[in-house]
């Protein structure tokens, strides 16, 4: 039995947020979150794509629940950074239906509550000190396989490979999301800290510019790495970068597990 199987097989649905696998359709993961809420409270159908950053996501949720934009700050520097091993890939792709006068806060605990179903299979298996290192794979994995998902594959194999033969990554997507996180943070990103100081990439205390970032043009193309931010240069350092990219989905997610790990949670080496 593969990983997928035996690891949708421990899904259980909690009492606060029902989880229904629809399909899988080439790379999508759909799903259906309903909150537990009486049938008089009206709620409103939000498609969420994989491989957004929470960013993104949250413009897509404010266009939909009308959102002012210190709702989307909030979202974005508060609701979703509440510890640094959830900044990003806890925004969970799927079809939810959220209560309109849901409050950023509540919206930010729905999609987390629908990631943790959607990883806790695979987490359950390989263990949780080794998920975080698997969600941000499969993060990268997201942005850099094409749009029908058949060289996820490959692309995770790779990645494991270089990981441990201590290589540089040379990942595009990763020098993508940090171009991107400096153009919609700018200064602020480091603010109250020295220039460069190490702890500027680690400690999230950002100052998300809405203005900036609302018709930003997310994952465009980059020529090599020109990011002067170390732990997010997969070019010159090796290692992945301290955090997740994006919001992965399933497909991802299988093939950053099962490319590293048996269906019984154990180490496969990828060194020859």
């Amino acid at each position: 039995m593969g990983i997928r199987s035996t690891a949708m097989e421990k899904i259980k649905l909690p009492l606060i947020i029902a989880i229904l696998l629809i399909g899988s359709v080439g790379i999508g993961y759909f799903t259906v979150n309903k909150l537990a809420t009486p049938p008089e409270v009206e709620t409103i159908s939000i498609a969420i794509p994989e491989g957004l950053r929470k960013e993104q996501v949250a413009f897509v949720l404010a266009d939909q629940l009308r959102w002012t934009d210190e709702q989307i700050e909030k979202f974005v520097e508060e609701d979703t950074a509440l510890t640094t091993s959830t900044v990003e890939g806890y925004s969970a792709p799927g079809q939810y239906e959220i209560p309109v006068d849901a409050s950023t806060y509540d919206v930010a605990q729905i999609m987390k509550k629908a990631a943790n179903q959607l990883h806790s299979p695979f987490k359950n298996v390989i263990g949780t000190s080794n998920w975080y290192q698997v969600l941000v794979v499969a993060s990268i994995i997201q942005r850099e396989m094409d749009e029908t998902g058949s060289d996820r594959f490959d692309i995770a194999e790779a990645l494991w490979q270089k990981i441990d033969n201590n290589e540089p990554l040379r990942s595009t997507a990763v020098a993508q999301w940090a171009r991107d996180s400096i153009d919609v943070y700018g200064e602020s990103w480091c603010e109250g800290q020295e220039e460069r100081d190490p702890d500027c990439s680690t400690v999230w205390s950002l100052q998300f510019h809405v203005s900036d970032a609302r018709d930003y043009e997310w994952w465009q193309s980059v020529d090599g790495n020109q990011i002067d931010w170390e732990d997010f240069d997969t070019f010159s350092h090796s290692g992945l970068p301290p955090r997740a990219i994006s919001n992965p989905g399933l497909n991802a997610i299988e093939a950053a597990v099962s490319s590293r790990y048996t269906p019984q949670g154990e180490l496969i080496s990828s060194t020859p």
